[in-house]
């Protein structure tokens, strides 16, 4: 093979290199910020069950005590 053509191949394989590595870099950064949102999301689904149920207690509770009252 030319030597001409092979340098530039080898330039061409080293750029390719650089540039995943680049790449693999962002995504691993992007993989972490989805796991990070992922926990957020997962503790706010978890408080949100937490203040419905509360919620749903307390207005059983004033429901009952209504009706208590009523009789």
């Amino acid at each position: 093979m030319d030597p001409e053509i092979r340098t530039y191949l080898d330039e061409t394989r080293r750029h390719f290199d650089v540039v995943a590595e680049q790449m693999r870099s962002q995504l691993q950064v992007v993989a972490e910020g989805v796991s990070s949102l992922t926990d957020r999301l997962d503790r706010l689904e978890q408080n949100l069950r937490e203040e419905i149920l509360r919620a749903q207690r307390e207005l059983s509770a004033m429901i009952k005590f209504s009706y208590a009252e009523l009789d």
